[in-house]
């Protein structure tokens, strides 16, 4: 901290200071949140180094606890995010402190760098306390808050996975692809797969025993042109080739088609 000698000069100095944190939180049954954040009974609407602390106790500490519990919550392995723990979240925390140092002239972030860790040791201590504590109405507070954010963060890998598969949806109606094509659910070329069979009732047994997740699938009908003998005029009038190139997404000698990257299939 800048400190003023007996001269009148001023000196960096490292001093020590204490540093108050109090914090109230409460979870609803709504989607909005609402976090307001004080410094010696000053608002900063902004945030600051307080309000991050908090944010990333709050995250470290639930994801902790989901996966102590991912077996009873059924969570598996995916993440909790800041969103899903903010959802229905009405919090106000207070900080106060000698000398804080705020960023501009309004005052409304805090930047004082060492309040983030102090912050963050609390709330991560408090927090962690009630969601272990042996009380029997903590215990059941807990489980209900838990399975809160379990809810959420299902709830937003849900809505994504629907985002993606209607874009792909849109992306492979645009391109004219293969009707018969039965799909798989990854964008990802590189970890994809299509095997091709022969005729539908091939294609139905296969359907049986492939992962749809990166396994796709294109029925053929038949012995198919022998392109190595063939104009490249008779390939690509022929319903079978065309319907490999536009699957694949490569024409003759590697070359390029028109078909979308998000369409391209590796076997």
């Amino acid at each position: 901290m800048p400190v003023l000698d007996d001269k009148g000069h001023s000196h960096l100095t490292e001093v020590e200071r204490d540093c108050e944190v109090d914090v109230a939180l409460r979870w609803g049954i709504g989607y909005d949140s609402t976090v307001r954040t004080f410094v010696n009974i000053i608002s900063t609407p902004k945030g600051g180094t307080h309000q991050s602390g908090f944010e990333q106790a709050l995250l470290k500490t639930f994801r902790k606890a989901v996966e102590t519990n991912a077996r009873k919550l059924k969570a598996g392995n995916d993440k909790i995010e800041k969103d899903d723990i903010f959802a229905g979240l009405t919090a106000v925390l207070t900080v106060r402190l000698a000398e804080p140092q705020f960023e501009g002239q309004t005052k409304e972030i805090l930047g004082t760098s060492a309040v983030r860790a102090i912050v963050a040791k609390v709330v991560e201590q408090e927090i962690n306390a009630k969601l272990t504590s042996s009380n029997r109405n903590d215990k059941a507070q807990s489980a209900l808050l838990l399975e809160k954010v379990v809810s959420e963060m299902k709830s937003r890998i849900s809505a994504r996975v629907h985002k993606e598969t209607q874009r792909r949806k849109n992306a492979l109606e645009t391109s004219s692809m293969p009707t018969k094509l039965a799909d798989c659910r990854t964008d990802d070329v590189a970890r994809s797969e299509l095997f091709i069979v022969e005729g539908d009732s091939a294609l139905g047994t296969a359907k049986l025993a492939r992962s749809s997740d990166f396994q796709a699938l294109l029925p053929i009908r038949g012995k198919i042109l022998n392109v190595q003998k063939a104009s490249v005029g008779d390939m690509l009038s022929n319903a079978e080739c065309a319907a490999l190139i536009q699957v694949v997404g490569r024409g003759p000698a590697g070359a390029s088609t028109s078909a979308p990257p998000g369409t391209e299939r590796s076997s």
